[in-house]
């Protein structure tokens, strides 16, 4: 896997948004907290166009994108938010010059197709905060992490501590994932992906519990789940129950798909839609260690 250069001060970031619709003021944090980083920063032309639910037109938000890939000037390209439509744009992105020129994408939620799309082309990428967010509605930790992977050379740790439903195990493989909704939409697509041997990262919100069920449902019987070589469970922000109950939590639907894997498994990793939404470098190799006293994830981009 190819992994694009880290940032250094005076390097040149471009927010776009090939999803979801903004209000004005909605980048104002993140400028500020890029700049105060020492980078440039630039908002694609199409940002604030506004049509419907989403950002732009189909068209404006494909420009902004493709321009940000192509001007070597810009080093890192930040997702303004998720929401919608970056599937609607996904197969008219041209990724020649990007791949000459690979520079960090960085977003979450729908821009997991994105994510999805780098890994086929061999680029990693980072599944993290939205610039709508930074400043906003995650803690510093999250927009820390992403900082120091953009800058960084040196490994990625993270620790968190036990649950009973984890599996014990250690595994190093490549990582992939995302929002599990989009991970379902994802298959039969032109950018799908095998799992095998790789980590499986997955978090949503906002679903019912028996949505969950039924999108890991799909998983396993598209041969998803069949070879992967570690599972981790991020959150399920606002997942509702049914009435009657559905009797069983998020994370219990998840343990009963992969109880019969010899892989390690570990819950409650705070990433998703929360307050907390660590980055990771997707498609980088990572070390899952699952003890009963806790979990160690490293990931290796140094």
């Amino acid at each position: 896997m190819i992994r694009p250069q880290a940032l250094t001060s005076r390097d040149c970031i471009r927010i776009v948004a090939p999803a979801g619709v903004l209000k004005a003021g909605d980048l104002d944090n993140a400028v500020n907290i890029l700049q105060q980083w020492g980078l440039k920063v630039e908002t694609g032309n199409h940002v604030f166009d506004s049509s419907g639910f989403l950002s732009s037109s189909d068209s404006g938000r494909l420009a902004d994108f493709q321009n940000a890939l192509d001007d070597d000037i810009v080093r890192a390209i930040f997702c303004a938010r998720g929401g919608f439509g970056t599937g609607k744009i996904l197969d008219k992105i041209d990724f020649n010059n990007f791949l000459e020129n690979p520079k960090w994408i960085i977003g979450f939620s729908d821009i997991t197709l994105l994510h999805l799309k780098l890994h086929s082309i061999g680029v990693m990428s980072i599944h993290g905060i939205v610039a709508r967010q930074m400043g906003s509605t995650v803690d510093d930790a999250s927009t820390e992490s992403l900082r120091k992977i953009l800058f960084g050379r040196e490994n990625i740790i993270y620790r968190i501590g036990p649950s009973y439903l984890n599996k014990t195990g250690n595994v190093r493989a490549l990582i992939v994932g995302g929002n599990l909704t989009l991970l379902c939409n994802n298959i039969g697509t032109s950018s799908d992906i095998s799992f095998d041997g790789k980590i499986l990262f997955v978090e949503d919100t906002n679903e019912s519990f028996y949505a969950i069920d039924r999108n890991f449902n799909q998983l396993a019987r598209s041969g998803k789940l069949d070879d992967i070589a570690g599972l981790i469970a991020g959150e399920f922000t606002g997942s509702k129950d049914t009435v009657p109950p559905y009797g069983k939590t998020v994370y219990e639907i998840l343990l009963e798909y992969t109880a019969a894997g010899n892989y390690p498994v570990c819950f409650g990793f705070p990433v998703g839609h929360g307050h907390r939404n660590l980055s990771i470098p997707f498609s980088a190799d990572c070390i899952l260690d699952v003890k009963t006293s806790g979990i160690r994830i490293e990931f290796m981009i140094g």
